[in-house]
C-alpha cells in the first residue's frame, strides 16, 4: 500500500476503513464484547445501531432500543445527569478483569423521566391532533 507522504493534511481513508476491510476499533470492540457477552442482557440501550446487541445479547435481550447521538455529545450529557443526580454512576470490572463505568436511573431520575413523558405525551397529542386536522 502506498501510504504517500507522512506530512499530508488528509486522512488515507475518508471510509473509515471499511474500504480496506474492517476498521481497526471494530476489531477491538468485537473482541471485548465477545469476551464479555454475559454483561449484555435484559433493556439495553446502544448507540448508532443495534447490532452489537443482537450479536452478543440475542434472547438474553429483552427490549432494545438505538440512541442517535451527535459525536462529543454523550458524555456531556450523561455529567448533566449525573449532577442533576437523575443517574448514578459506578465502576466495576468486567468479567475479563477491566475497569467500566455502569449509569443507572435514580429515584429523582425516574421521577423526572415521568414528568418529562407526560410533557411529551401532551406535545405530541397536540400534534397528532393539528395534522389529523389537516388531513
Amino acid at each position: 500500500m502506498d501510504w504517500g507522504g507522512l506530512r499530508r493534511m488528509e486522512p488515507v481513508s475518508r471510509e473509515f476503513g471499511y474500504d480496506r476491510g474492517t476498521p481497526v476499533d471494530r476489531y477491538y470492540i468485537d473482541r471485548f464484547l465477545r469476551r464479555n457477552s454475559s454483561a449484555v442482557f435484559g433493556r439495553v440501550l446502544e448507540v448508532g445501531d443495534d447490532s452489537y446487541t443482537r450479536q452478543f445479547g440475542g434472547e438474553r435481550v429483552t427490549r432494545r432500543d438505538v440512541f442517535h447521538v451527535q459525536t462529543g455529545t454523550l458524555y456531556p450529557a450523561l455529567q448533566r445527569l449525573l449532577r442533576r443526580g437523575w443517574i448514578a454512576a459506578e465502576w466495576s470490572t468486567t468479567d475479563a478483569g477491566r475497569r467500566a463505568r455502569y449509569y443507572r436511573l435514580t429515584t429523582a431520575g425516574r421521577k423526572h423521566l415521568e414528568t418529562e413523558r407526560a410533557s411529551w405525551e401532551r406535545a405530541s397529542l397536540a400534534v397528532r391532533r393539528i395534522m389529523s386536522a389537516e388531513s
